[in-house]
């Protein structure tokens, strides 16, 4: 952690960013492992690891005046991609422990690139932060495997990106600009582990629309989904549809009011970064977040 702490705190200082892409995906990955070591094996509180920036400006400051002087920005920084990251965490490891529960009950020795793809896509887990926790309970993870899981995303994306920019149809794919936008918005992660039990208990209650994504934008205060809007996606506070991963298909079905108001035919269920997303139409009245 120290080590960690001390890389960021420098690279964040001299202008770098965590971010999707290049030195800013090395970065995110050290503060991906640094925090889950701290909150699962240190029992550290959340938001501990941006703390620890003020050490590094203490102990550094003199020979490093930046690390001193951008203090304030580092630490935002790391707040800010440790509280993202925060919020998917327990959720993580809770599916990370029940996945490999199974496979040493089955007497496997290797977590499968469905798995792995999992994490990453929906609860943030870089693929080297798998192999470490697997590596923990002397498991191997399929990175070849893997590599195919995410190949096939790319290509969904890439069809989804077409299919929107040359006006054939929505893309309702949520990037890290929607999903920090959902961030600002005060939205949680789905709430999904309604899923595990939706076979034997049917339907689910009680779940709130908390926001609506049109392709374009979310829909604001006061504003309302109808029949003549076309295809828009629905994010929840919580679900029982499962999003389609590791070759399983997304679910669909039927979202509707409990007063009756307004119903909701999902043809499609995704998930990025916690939130899943709820494509369709609505078929009968108006909804609104």
């Amino acid at each position: 952690i120290a080590d960690h702490i001390r890389t960021l705190s420098f690279a964040v200082a001299d202008g770098a960013l965590p971010s999707n892409e290049g030195r800013g995906y090395v970065l995110r990955r050290i503060l991906r492992r640094a925090v889950r070591y701290g909150r699962q094996k240190l029992e550290a509180p959340e938001g501990f690891f941006a703390r620890l920036a003020a050490t590094v400006a203490a102990e550094y400051g003199d020979d490093f005046p930046e690390v001193r002087d951008r203090l304030a920005h580092i630490q935002e920084v790391l707040a800010d991609e440790e509280s993202s990251f925060s919020s998917m965490l327990a959720r993580g490891i809770k599916e990370f422990d029940k996945r490999t529960q199974a496979l040493a009950e089955a007497g496997d020795t290797q977590v499968d690139g469905a798995t792995a793809f999992f994490l990453y896509d929906s609860m943030g887990f870089p693929l080297d932060l798998t192999q470490l926790m697997a590596r923990e309970k002397g498991l191997a993870v399929d990175e070849v495997g893997f590599e195919a899981e995410m190949s096939a995303q790319r290509d969904r994306s890439a069809a989804a990106a077409r299919a929107a920019k040359g006006g054939g149809g929505r893309s309702f794919v949520l990037e890290a600009e929607q999903t920090a936008a959902l961030q600002a918005m005060g939205v949680e992660p789905t709430d999904d582990e309604a899923k595990y039990a939706a076979a034997s208990e049917g339907s689910l209650a009680g779940a709130v629309v908390k926001a609506i994504y049109n392709g374009a934008g979310f829909l604001g205060a006061g504003e309302a989904a109808g029949e003549a809007a076309g295809p828009v996606a629905l994010v929840l506070d919580k679900t029982h549809f499962y999003a389609e991963a590791g070759g399983q298909v997304g679910d669909v079905g039927e979202i509707r009011a409990s007063d009756g108001t307004w119903r909701f035919e999902v043809t499609d269920t995704q998930a990025y970064a916690g939130f899943v997303v709820h494509v369709g139409r609505v078929v009968e009245g108006q909804v609104g977040p």
